[in-house]
C-alpha cells in the first residue's frame, strides 16, 4: 500500500529556510490550493505551474520573487489563525476547534533604514490604526458602507531622481485598478496604468517609478539623465479619495427615518473624510508578517525624517513586522477550551458539512418534527450532538439529523442562512422586534450600487479610463497637482466605551444559551438574541455572487432549459455554458434505412461498447451509421419488439464491453425469469415525471431517428440492475432506476432519475432530474444534488475531461446510465467532489471519506424504504419483485443489524477490514439508521406476513 502523505504547511505560514536560517518567508502557495492554475498566466510563469504534492511557494524577505521548494527544506515558525478559524491537533483526530480568540507577538524593524528593535512586541504597544483594509466598514448618517477603491497619496524618496543636486521626492498616487499618478517636484503630474501594485511605507524597486511610462512623453526631458533605481523607497502612503458603496441603513430607524435618510455619495476627499466614521474588523485586524504598524511610543532613533521639497517634511516612524509568534485560545467540539500555541494545530481546509461547535444555531430535522436547536456539544468520534431544544430540555442526537449550514428547502433565498459565524457584521434590532425570520435563520442585508457593476475593472474606451473610475482618476489627479495634505483629514475612529452606534457590530462569540456577543464600534461588547439580528452582505460576497450570475444561468426550480445551450460546473463550483463544444457529425447522417415494427431492433457489439472505444461503455462508433429515415411527421415512440427476461437478449450483448463492465459493478444477485422487462415502453408519462410538466416540442426526422437507435441499444444491451422506462404519449421522457452496487456505500438501494431529451437531441445531451429522497438531510453523493441535478461530464454539467463529455455522434442513453452506476456510485464518493479529489491517499482525506461514506450508506438506506412506501409510478412491479419478492429487502435489513451489531463491539478502528466500504458506524450513524431499520421490518413484516425481527 502506498504510505499516505501529510500536508506540513499551509497558507501564510511563516517560515524559514533550513539551508539559510536568517532567512524568513510566508508560504503563498500550496499543493493542495483549489485554484491552482484557474486564471492562466500569459506568457506562462514557471512560477506559477501547478505544484506537486509537498511542494509550496514561498516568498523570502531577501527576495522579490515568490520561490518552489519542497516542504522538507522548510521550518515551520508561526501559524496565523485568527478568530473563526477551525483546525485540529492532527489528520486523525475526528475533533475539531474553532478560535475563539488570538494574540501576537512580534519582532519589528525601521521600513525604511530597517533598524531593528531587539525585544517582542504586542498589540498593546501599537498605535489605533486609522487606516482602513480589507474588510473594513464606513458609518455616516446611518448608512453603513465599505471601502470599493482607494486613492493613495504615495511618497517615494528617488536616489536618482535629482533636483539642484539634491535627493527630492516623487509624489505617486494610485488606485488599485488601473493607475498610478506621478508627481514631481516641479507640479507636474503623470499617469501610469498600474493594476498590480499596492505600495507600501518602505517598499523598494526599480519598479515604483517606471522607466518612460506611457503618456508622460513631454515630460521625457525632464527625466533624460536619470533612470529608476533600486534605491528608490516609499515614504508615505496618504489615502486622499475614498469610494464608498452603501449598503445598507439602520434597522432601528423607523420607515420615515429610514425614508429620510438618503444614500450618501460615492467619493470622499478633504475635510469630509472626517466625517465618516471607521469600522474595524476585529477577528481578523492579525497582525502578520509584513505589515506596517507604529509603536505609541516610538524611540527617536527610530524615526527618519523626509523633505518633499514642498515644505511638507515627513517623519516615518513605521516599522516592519519581521516575524510573529500566536497563541490562540481554542473551543473544541466537545465544549472544552483551550489555549495553546498557533505551530501546535493544523488548519481544518475541508470541514465535514456537519460539524458544528457549542453555541452555534442549527436545524435539527427528524422524521417526525424539525426545529432551531443550539448546539451544546458534539462527540466528534460517535458523531453525535447534544442539543438544546426552545423548551429547554436537552437531547442527544445524530449529526447527520443537524443541518447547520444551509437554508430551509422552500426559502427560495440563498443568501439568507443558518445561525450567524464568528466575524460576521450583523445589525442589531430593537429590543422587542425581530429579524422577521424563523430561527435559525437569518436574514442577509446589504445590496450593490448600480456603479459597482461595470465589469470588467480594467475596460477603457479608446484607451481612455470610463465610468466611477475615470471619475476617480481626474479627481485624484486634481487633489495630487494641489499637494494637497492635512493632517486634520483623517477618518474618524470610534472612542472606546462610546455608545452611540449600539446598532451594527461584529459577531465574536457565541454562548450555549442561544445568545450572540457582538462587538460594536466602541468595543463594547453586548449579548443578543440571534432573532434580533440581521447579517450585512459585503461587497466582495456580493460581487462573487454577481459572477456567478453572469457566468451562470442554473435554473434548478422550472427546468426551463434553452434548446441547444446546456451547462457545465467548472472547477470553482460555478455553472456555464461550454465554448466549443463537439458538435459531431449528426447532420450528415441521413442514410435511408427502413424500420420494420414488428422486428426486434438488435445492436451490434461493434456499435455498443466496441473494443476500440476509449469512451464510457454504450457509447456510438465513431463513424455516425444506420440512422433511421423516418417521416418528418413522426413523432410517436418507436414500435420496439422488447427482450423481457434475459434469455431472450441477443447475443450480440454478452460479448460487448458493456457487459464486461457490468459484471464487475453490479450486485451478486443474477435477475433472471423476471416477469418485467429491464426496457419497456409505457402508454403514459406518470403524474410524478419531474418533467411532465415541461412541453413536448415537435421532434424532428433526426431526433426520431436516433431516438429509435437510443432504444435498440436499451432493450437488448441494458446492464444488469439498470431499468428504463419510456411513454407513449411522451417521447421526450424517461425513467431510469439504478440499484446501487455491490462493495460501495449505495449497495442494493434504488435510484430513480427523470430524464428528458430536448428537441435537438442529440445535440444536446439529455436532461437528468434524480429523485433525491434524503428528507433534507445532505447529497447522498457529491454528484446528485438535493434539488435534482445530476453533475456528470456525459450530461454536460460538470467540466471534466474533454473525451467524457457528451459527443453527438458517438455518446449515448446507454452511455449515460452505466456512467452513473459506474463512476457515480462508488466505493468512496468524498473524493466525486473535484476539490476533494487531490486529498485522496492523504491523512487528511481518509477520515473524511469515511464519514461521507457512513452519510451515503445511512441515507440510501432510507431509499429503499421511500420506494417501498411511495414507489415511483411505472416501476411498482420492479421494486416490488426485487426486493420482496427475490430478497434484496430482506437481505438490506440483516445486513444493516449486522454492521450496528459489529459497530458496538469494535473499540479501535485498526480492528476492522479498512478496505470495506463501511467497516463500521457511529453512533451517529447507528441512530438514524435503526430508525429506517424499524420501517423496513415493518414493510417486511406486511408482505411476508412473518412477525419476527429480522436478525
Amino acid at each position: 500500500m502506498t504510505p499516505h502523505t501529510s500536508t506540513r504547511f499551509f497558507h501564510e505560514d511563516v517560515v524559514r529556510w533550513v539551508r539559510d536560517t536568517s532567512n524568513n518567508g510566508v508560504v503563498l502557495r500550496c499543493w493542495h490550493d483549489n485554484d491552482d492554475n484557474q486564471f492562466p498566466v500569459f506568457p506562462p510563469d514557471p512560477l506559477l505551474r501547478s505544484l506537486n504534492r509537498g511542494e509550496v511557494g514561498v516568498l523570502f524577505h531577501t527576495t522579490e520573487e515568490p520561490v518552489i521548494l519542497p516542504e522538507t527544506e522548510l521550518e515551520l515558525l508561526d501559524r496565523p489563525f485568527q478568530v473563526g478559524d477551525v483546525c485540529k491537533r492532527s489528520y486523525e483526530d475526528p475533533q475539531s476547534a474553532v478560535v475563539i480568540n488570538a494574540t501576537v507577538e512580534f519582532k519589528l524593524a525601521h521600513a525604511i533604514s530597517g533598524k531593528p528593535i531587539d525585544e517582542w512586541k504586542s498589540s498593546e504597544d501599537l498605535k489605533c490604526c486609522d487606516d482602513i483594509f480589507e474588510r473594513d466598514f464606513v458609518i455616516f448618517d446611518d448608512w453603513v458602507g465599505q471601502e470599493y477603491s482607494l486613492y493613495p497619496y504615495v511618497t517615494i524618496r528617488s536616489s536618482r531622481y535629482v533636483v539642484n543636486q539634491f535627493a527630492t521626492l516623487l509624489l505617486i498616487p494610485f488606485q488599485l485598478f488601473d493607475v498610478v499618478s506621478i508627481q514631481t517636484s516641479a507640479g507636474n503630474t503623470v499617469c501610469i496604468p498600474d493594476d498590480t501594485q499596492q505600495l507600501k511605507v518602505g517598499e523598494r524597486g526599480t519598479h515604483l517609478i517606471p522607466d518612460h511610462p506611457e503618456g508622460i512623453q513631454r515630460f521625457i526631458s525632464y527625466f533624460t539623465n536619470t533612470r529608476p533605481s533600486s534605491d528608490d523607497v516609499v515614504v508615505s502612503v496618504d489615502h486622499i479619495v475614498y469610494v464608498i458603496s452603501w449598503m445598507a441603513i439602520n434597522q432601528t430607524l423607523s420607515r420615515e427615518e429610514a425614508e429620510s435618510r438618503k444614500r450618501p455619495k460615492t467619493f470622499w476627499f478633504g475635510a469630509d473624510i472626517s466625517k465618516l466614521t471607521l469600522v474595524h474588523e476585529n477577528s481578523g485586524q492579525i497582525h502578520r508578517v509584513g505589515d506596517r504598524v507604529t509603536l505609541t511610543n516610538t524611540p527617536n532613533e527610530l524615526v527618519t525624517t523626509h523633505n518633499d521639497g514642498n515644505g511638507r517634511v515627513i517623519n516615518v516612524d513605521k516599522l516592519i513586522i519581521l516575524e510573529t509568534k500566536t497563541i490562540v485560545e481554542i473551543l473544541w467540539q466537545d465544549g472544552s477550551k483551550e489555549v495553546v500555541s498557533a505551530t501546535n494545530l493544523i488548519p481544518y481546509l475541508n470541514p465535514d458539512e456537519y460539524d458544528c461547535w457549542p453555541g452555534d444555531h442549527v436545524l435539527w430535522k427528524n422524521e417526525e418534527e424539525q426545529c432551531s436547536v443550539v448546539i451544546q456539544s458534539v462527540n466528534a468520534k460517535e458523531r453525535t450532538a447534544e442539543i438544546l431544544l426552545t423548551n429547554g430540555l436537552r437531547q442527544l442526537v445524530s449529526v447527520l439529523e443537524l443541518n447547520p449550514h444551509g437554508e430551509y428547502p422552500d426559502s427560495g433565498d440563498t443568501q439568507d442562512s443558518f445561525g450567524v459565524h464568528r466575524g460576521d457584521f450583523v445589525f442589531i434590532h430593537k429590543e422587542g422586534c425581530t429579524n422577521g425570520c424563523k430561527r435559525p435563520l437569518v436574514p442577509a442585508i446589504g445590496e450593490f450600487e448600480s456603479w459597482v457593476h461595470e465589469y470588467p475593472p480594467g475596460y477603457r474606451e479608446n484607451g481612455q479610463l470610463i465610468g466611477w473610475r475615470k471619475t476617480l482618476d481626474e479627481l485624484g489627479k486634481d487633489l495630487t497637482s494641489l499637494i494637497v495634505h492635512n493632517p486634520n483629514y483623517k477618518i474618524h475612529l470610534p472612542i472606546p466605551d462610546e455608545g452611540q452606534i449600539d446598532w451594527f457590530g461584529e459577531v465574536t462569540n457565541f454562548f450555549v444559551d442561544g445568545l450572540v456577543e457582538v462587538t460594536l464600534p466602541s468595543l463594547r461588547k453586548v449579548r443578543v438574541p440571534i432573532e434580533r439580528l440581521t447579517r450585512l452582505r459585503e461587497n466582495m460576497e456580493q460581487f462573487e455572487d454577481l459572477l456567478g450570475d453572469d457566468i451562470s444561468n442554473e435554473n434548478t426550480g422550472d427546468y426551463s432549459f434553452n434548446e441547444g445551450s446546456y451547462e457545465v460546473q467548472g472547477e470553482d463550483g460555478t455553472w456555464a455554458r461550454p465554448e466549443g463544444r463537439d458538435e459531431g457529425d449528426w447532420e450528415d447522417a441521413n442514410e435511408d434505412i427502413t424500420m420494420a415494427e414488428d422486428e426486434p431492433m438488435d445492436v451490434d457489439a461493434d456499435e455498443v461498447g466496441s473494443e476500440a472505444s476509449d469512451t464510457v461503455p454504450g457509447a456510438w462508433p465513431s463513424d455516425s451509421e444506420g440512422e433511421e429515415d423516418i417521416d418528418t411527421n413522426f413523432c410517436a415512440t418507436p414500435r420496439i419488439r422488447l427482450y423481457r427476461n434475459a434469455v431472450e437478449k441477443p447475443p450480440s450483448a454478452d460479448s460487448s464491453t458493456t457487459n464486461r463492465q457490468n459484471s464487475q459493478i453490479s450486485t451478486s444477485d443474477v435477475l433472471q425469469d423476471v416477469s418485467w422487462a429491464q426496457f419497456d415502453i409505457l402508454p403514459s408519462a406518470p403524474a410524478d415525471h419531474a418533467f411532465l410538466s415541461t412541453p413536448a416540442g415537435q421532434p424532428s426526422r433526426q431526433f426520431s431517428a436516433h431516438l429509435a437507435k437510443e432504444y435498440r441499444a436499451l432493450s437488448s444491451s441494458l446492464p444488469e440492475l439498470i431499468i428504463v422506462r419510456t411513454y407513449e404519449d411522451r417521447m421526450d421522457l424517461l425513467r431510469s432506476l439504478i440499484i446501487g452496487p455491490s462493495g460501495t456505500p449505495y449497495e442494493d438501494a434504488p435510484f430513480v432519475i427523470d430524464w428528458k431529451l430536448n428537441d435537438n437531441f442529440p445535440q444536446t445531451p439529455p436532461i437528468a432530474h434524480f429523485l433525491s429522497w434524503t428528507n433534507g438531510n445532505g447529497r447522498v453523493n457529491p454528484n446528485l444534488y438535493e434539488e435534482g441535478k445530476v453533475c456528470l461530464s456525459i450530461l454536460g454539467t460538470w467540466a471534466g475531461d474533454q473525451n467524457e463529455s457528451w459527443n453527438p455522434s458517438r455518446s449515448s442513453l446507454l452511455q449515460a446510465f452505466v456512467s452513473i452506476q459506474g463512476l457515480v456510485l462508488v466505493k468512496e464518493p468524498y473524493f466525486c467532489e473535484p476539490i476533494h479529489e487531490k486529498w485522496k491517499g492523504t491523512e487528511e482525506g481518509k477520515i473524511n471519506s469515511r464519514y461521507y461514506s457512513e452519510k451515503a450508506y445511512v441515507l440510501s438506506r432510507g431509499f429503499v424504504r421511500r420506494a417501498l412506501e411511495i414507489p415511483p409510478s411505472g416501476l411498482e412491479d420492479v421494486l416490488q419483485d426485487i426486493y420482496i419478492k427475490r430478497g434484496k429487502l430482506k437481505k438490506i435489513v440483516e445486513s444493516a443489524h449486522n454492521l450496528i451489531e459489529l459497530s458496538k463491539t469494535l473499540k479501535d478502528d485498526d480492528t476492522f477490514e479498512s478496505d470495506l466500504a463501511i467497516p463500521r458506524l457511529t453512533s451517529g450513524g447507528i441512530i438514524p439508521l435503526s430508525r429506517t431499520l424499524e420501517r423496513l421490518e415493518s414493510i417486511l413484516k406486511s408482505s411476508t406476513g412473518n412477525p419476527e425481527r429480522i436478525s
